[in-house]
């Protein structure tokens, strides 16, 4: 999200946590924030919870969804078409494509670089979705933005 940087509201336009946090009526005055590396699947839980973890049914929110697929024989550019899926982030092969709300709009797509793509090779995505789960679990790409 950008910022007011020009007119009466610049300096007033805050972004993040401006007013104190409630839990159940209690003020929250210590929080932790630690990094989420959705790239490592090992590391996503810590080492210790290794082979560990439950086998789920069905997913819950928020949940990491990762995929892997042969890349192209050429490296061209295309979009990342989350439709049917809620909002969250994606990634390819570790590089951050960006944020997805289809919902929302007024971006549909997300563009994709082909020097991102492993050619001839395996590549992973990885979805971080904080809303909503489709029944089919599938993405895939375009080469026109929507």
């Amino acid at each position: 999200l950008g910022r007011v940087n020009h007119g009466r509201y610049m300096g007033t336009d805050y972004k993040g946590i401006t007013q104190r946090i409630l839990v159940n009526g209690q003020i929250v005055d210590r929080a932790d924030v630690w990094v989420l590396d959705i790239t490592n699947k090992k590391n996503l839980f810590g080492n210790k919870f290794e082979n560990q973890l439950p086998v789920l049914t069905q997913p819950v929110l928020p949940s990491v969804f990762c995929g892997k697929f042969r890349g192209p024989k050429t490296s061209l550019d295309t979009f990342f078409d989350p439709s049917g899926w809620g909002h969250g982030f994606v990634t390819l092969n570790g590089y951050n494509l960006g944020r997805y709300w289809p919902d929302a709009g007024p971006q549909l797509t997300l563009y994709v670089p082909g020097v991102h793509f492993n050619q001839n090779d395996d590549n992973t995505l990885c979805l971080l979705e904080i809303d909503r789960i489709p029944s089919q679990q599938t993405v895939s790409f375009a080469a026109e933005p929507i």
